[in-house]
């Protein structure tokens, strides 16, 4: 019989671990603001991946985390901006999502993301 207890709480920690947000486990273990005096965001990671099609066509992929240490942080990433030229390419953004110290998630709308020519 204890080999079953233990065996059944063996899968049910595993299954616990499979479905851990390893994002929300990221951003708690990066730090504060008092392990980064001055610092008003982290960035925890900045990933870029590039498929280039046969034709030379390149669609490029960015995922980023930034952690919101204190005010200027968060003012620093209300507005975020992409650099491209819009002659030559096309920038899609796909989701933004908003990891509050409650541990509640938010997903901004999307159609709320606007785009500016840059000054000639």
């Amino acid at each position: 019989m204890l080999k079953r207890l233990s065996g059944l709480f063996a899968i049910l920690f595993f299954a616990i671990l499979v479905h851990a947000d390893p994002v929300s486990e990221l951003i708690r273990s990066s730090g504060d603001a008092a392990d980064y005096p001055g610092a008003g965001k982290l960035i925890i990671f900045d990933s870029t991946f590039s498929d280039v099609q046969e034709t030379g066509l390149t669609f490029v992929y960015t995922h980023r985390l930034y952690k919101v240490l204190n005010a200027k942080g968060a003012l620093d990433l209300s507005t975020i901006t992409y650099g491209y030229d819009p002659l030559s390419a096309y920038v899609e953004i796909r989701k933004v999502i908003i990891h509050k110290q409650s541990g509640e998630t938010s997903e901004l709308d999307i159609n709320m993301v606007m785009d500016y020519p840059a000054p000639a």
